[in-house]
């Protein structure tokens, strides 16, 4: 008797050994597709109640992997594991009880099954659930909320399940969700008023819910926020409140907004130049998954280190006030030193053979350099580029690509030595020359000043117009 009770607690020790070796036999060989020997494993770990075997056994069911197709037994399988708590489980048995497989078709049951595992981070469930909605299959006491309408927005973005993607909807439904005080779509409203997507482009508006946006915290809007005030869309342009609120973006974990900081911080726009803080915020956004930001620390690391000079001046880091103080040194005459004009203009004609007048043209906020021109006025254009081109050429190699106009005559050579581009052409019919060399990104700013002063003259002007009568 005794050695009977010995023998009888020897095999009860040893059930859960057991079962456990048929659990892990089974998930090695579904993960092996090896679908007919892993039904084998999986059903008997299943019916001995281990979770991961139930959720196999339920695919196998599903689709027919090692066994005939069976979708009532898949949803009981389903159902088992949906109710210890598996997310994947939960929505399979949403799926089945929407489609009517393998369970009579019940939307109301389907819709409780989304909203759980969509409580439980699962990331597609929601989907479902608004589509729900969408095809008028739920309440709308449901479908009425500022979450729902989110999620129905944000399914005709990312054109899921089936339904086309649609920006005109989603922008209705995101509207529908910021009214209703959803953060995140007071952000996308902004950004589509900003952008003209599904609705029409408008910065005043776009701004209006941006604020109300940050308002609430939402980080990204603050960003999106900082980039109208930075091209002055909607709001004067304010480089200093656009790297504000970068600054405000990236504190709060905005990858974008760490990018666009390091950016302002790598171009002096709104900031004093700082190489190092614009190396750490990028590698800031690199970390948080943001793509461009490894391609501008290259950029910083390499080319910027082969920047050309121009009077001693690293053309990367110089500005309207070093030039000053480098032109004072050189025996080019001053044409013009104004702060109330983008360039300065200098006699050349003592600096570079053959020209007559050199331009350096800064950005106005941050005083960086951007451009600078040389012109060499010739009566034989050709002749004249020839000689420039193999000036620059001995300096920096051969040019890394040529342009020929055959109807005029013309022709253009281009160099890039780290981020500056020199760029050679002739002009026709006059036969001048110019040569410049420009900091790409400094003379988009430029460029975006010069438009927004632009825009200022003629607001004025037609207000002077407006007034005469």
């Amino acid at each position: 008797m005794f050695l009977g009770f010995l023998i009888g607690l020897w095999m009860l020790l040893l059930l859960p050994v057991a079962a456990w070796a048929t659990a892990e036999q089974c998930y090695v060989a579904y993960n092996k597709k090896t679908y007919a020997k892993a039904y084998n494993y999986c059903i008997d770990a299943a019916r001995r109640d281990d979770l991961g075997a139930q959720v196999r056994v339920a695919d196998l069911y599903q689709n027919g992997l090692g066994t005939k197709k069976d979708l009532e037994k898949a949803v009981y399988w389903h159902q088992e594991a949906a109710n210890k708590g598996d997310v994947l489980s939960m929505r399979n048995m949403g799926i089945a009880l929407m489609n009517g497989q393998g369970i009579k078709q019940n939307d109301a049951n389907a819709l409780d099954w989304f909203v759980k595992a969509n409580s439980l981070k699962d990331p597609i469930a929601y989907q479902h659930a608004a589509k729900l909605c969408v095809e008028n299959r739920a309440p709308t006491t449901y479908c009425n909320t500022a979450t729902t309408q989110w999620d129905i927005s944000v399914m005709y973005r990312n054109d899921a399940l089936g339904f086309p993607k649609d920006s005109a909807k989603e922008f209705l439904h995101a509207r529908n969700a910021a009214q209703l005080g959803h953060v995140l779509a007071m952000g996308q409203v902004g950004f589509a008023y900003a952008n003209g997507v599904g609705v029409n482009q408008n910065y005043r508006l776009a701004v209006d819910w941006y604020n109300e946006a940050i308002k609430r915290g939402n980080a990204n809007a603050m960003n999106n926020l900082g980039v109208l005030y930075d091209k002055g869309l909607g709001v004067p342009r304010d480089a200093y409140m656009a790297a504000t609120l970068y600054q405000q973006a990236a504190d709060g974990g905005d990858a974008a907004g760490m990018f666009d900081l390091a950016w302002a911080y790598q171009y002096g726009n709104g900031l004093k130049r700082d190489v190092e803080q614009a190396k750490f915020w990028y590698g800031k956004a690199q970390a948080a998954g943001y793509q461009d930001a490894k391609n501008k620390l290259f950029e910083i690391n390499q080319l910027e280190a082969r920047s050309p000079e121009m009077f001693g001046l690293k053309l990367t880091d110089a500005t309207r006030e070093s030039f000053r103080k480098a032109m004072d040194k050189t025996s080019g005459k001053v044409i013009r030193e104004d702060n109330a004009y983008y360039y300065d203009k200098y006699n050349s004609e003592s600096l570079l053979d053959g020209s007559d007048e050199l331009s350096l043209g800064f950005v106005s906020a941050s005083g960086m350099f951007a451009e600078a021109e040389y012109r060499f006025p010739a009566a034989n254009h050709l002749k004249g580029i020839e000689g420039v081109k193999n000036m620059v050429t001995t300096k920096y190699g051969e040019p890394k690509a040529v342009k020929l106009d055959e109807k005029v005559g013309g022709i253009s050579y281009q160099w890039n030595v780290g981020v500056i581009e020199i760029n050679l052409r002739s002009e026709w019919p006059s036969g001048h020359v110019f040569l410049s060399l420009t900091h790409p990104t400094q003379k988009m700013l430029l460029n975006r000043e010069l438009e927004v002063g632009k825009r200022k003259l003629e607001e004025k002007k037609f207000q002077l117009q407006f007034n005469a009568f």
